[in-house]
Parts: structure tokens; sequence; C-alpha cells
């Protein structure tokens, strides 16, 4: 049975002295026994989940496909799955055009593909989950926090039915 794992994670993370670390560790014990992960394209735990893929595969000498969403970059305009591992064509979703008020939605509408596809895998048979690494101190200040992706994230998963797994950086 295929396991898939879907890695989301605030951004600010990647600005915290000791996150990384405790992000690292946290990725790497998800990924034992992992068959496809899922993740995104931004800074942070998304990027350290990418890096600790490509470490399993080469400790483990068996290779953990990653399939990659992209919502900025020279694909911006499209969010498009990337599977580096892969011969096959990027696919791709057409995103509201530049200037729209959409279009300031082109991350939320990324972490939605991921959510959504992750459930048709799971529809479609495998196991599937979702790892939250959050920001204790965005989570605990009073008042508007600059973002809310993760957290989207992790609400879209819940309403789709998915397992997530929240782990919350408190510093």
């Amino acid at each position: 049975m295929t396991r898939v794992l879907l890695i989301t994670g605030a951004r600010s993370l990647a600005t915290r002295p000791g996150a990384e670390a405790w992000a690292r560790g946290l990725i790497a014990a998800a990924l034992a026994g992992v068959d496809l992960l899922i993740v995104g394209d931004a800074e942070g735990p998304d990027a350290w989940a990418y890096v600790e893929a490509a470490r399993e595969s080469l400790q483990t000498r068996r290779r953990l496909p990653v399939h990659m969403y992209y919502a900025r970059g020279s694909w911006a305009g499209r969010i498009y799955r990337y599977a580096p591992q892969s011969s096959d064509t990027p696919w791709c979703e057409h995103v509201p055009p530049y200037g729209t008020p959409q279009r300031q939605r082109l991350p939320l509408l990324r972490n939605a593909a991921m959510v959504r596809d992750i459930a048709a895998m799971r529809d479609a048979g495998a196991v599937v989950s979702v790892l939250a690494l959050l920001d204790g101190i965005k989570v605990d200040a009073p008042g508007k926090r600059a973002t809310r992706g993760t957290e989207y994230t992790v609400g879209l998963a819940r309403a789709a039915g998915l397992t997530v797994r929240e782990e919350v950086w408190r510093g």
C-alpha cells in the first residue's frame, strides 16, 4: 500500500533561531516508510522537507519521489506540480491573471491543489497523512497575523477527512 505524506509549514519558521533543526527532526521522522512526499515551493519547511527527502533517499538507497507544487518563480501564473524523478510533463492548473485580486491568493490555491490531490490519492487506496509545522509565536500572538497559509491548508485537509498531525514550535 502506498504511503503519501503532505508537509505544510509556516514560512516564518525560517526566521526563528532553532526552528530549522526542530522542523528537520520532525520531517525526517515523518518520512520513514513514506512512498511519496507532497510539498510546496515556499522557503522554510517546504524547502527543508525537499532536502530531507533527498537525504532519506541517499541514506536508505531507496528513491523517495517528491511532487513539488510551484506557485512562484518563472512559472508564476499557474500552479505546477513537478515530479523531478519523473519523465512526465509537469501538470499545471490555470489561475487568475495578474492584476486581479484573486491572483494574490496563488499560494492558497497551490495549497488547495495539494490537498485535493492527496485526498484523491486516499480515495484511490493510498494511506495519506499531513504534517503541519506551525510557528508558536504566530499561533500565540493576539490579533491579526501576516499569513495563515498553513492553518488554511490544515483546515482544508481536515474538511477533506485527512489525518493531520500539528506540531507547534514554541522556541
